[in-house]
């Protein structure tokens, strides 16, 4: 059951009032769905004001260089984030083999982001979604041109056709 809502707005310069009632409220439960500035210092205020609720986090305000680090490590102590997030400084950390991949792709594709933020994780996932829907476009695409016999099996409809045109 929600007890208590708080809102703010972009401009204010802190969240202290809204955490203070927050936690005058009783939940035990500290549910936030905000920005990164205005997290990190939501968590910051309930670590000091001593509130032993649970902290769930949104994805948008889970970064740990934008969001946890701030707020403190000690008050980003156990966090529920709907984020996942391998860094370096696991233990598995570059031997596992999907993980060797997302370094080399970093450090190939986007060498100015640092693996350990957010966005990192957004840029390899969203670049494995292209390449495995391309990967499952051209197999469409190589099937039918195999019903309809086709002279160019292998290439993408797409890059069947631009070729065509650059014959010309």
């Amino acid at each position: 059951m929600i007890v208590a809502e708080a809102s703010y707005n972009s401009s204010d310069p802190t969240v202290d009032s809204q955490v203070i009632a927050l936690k005058a409220s009783g939940a035990d439960v500290f549910f936030l769905a905000t920005s990164p500035k205005f997290a990190a210092q939501a968590l910051r205020k309930a670590f000091e004001l001593d509130w032993k609720a649970d902290r769930i986090l949104v994805s948008a305000a889970s970064q740990i260089p934008t969001v946890l680090k701030p707020a403190g490590v000690e008050a980003s102590k156990g966090v529920i984030s709907s984020q996942s997030l391998s860094t370096r400084a696991t233990r598995c950390g570059r031997a596992i083999p999907p993980m060797k991949e997302f370094y080399s792709f970093m450090e190939k594709w986007v060498p100015g982001v640092q693996p350990d933020e957010a966005s990192a994780t957004y840029i390899y996932s969203a670049a494995q979604m292209i390449r495995r829907y391309s990967n499952v476009a051209a197999t469409i695409d190589e099937r039918k041109r195999d019903k309809a016999g086709d002279p160019h099996p292998g290439h993408s409809a797409a890059a069947f056709h631009s070729r065509r045109k650059n014959q010309y």
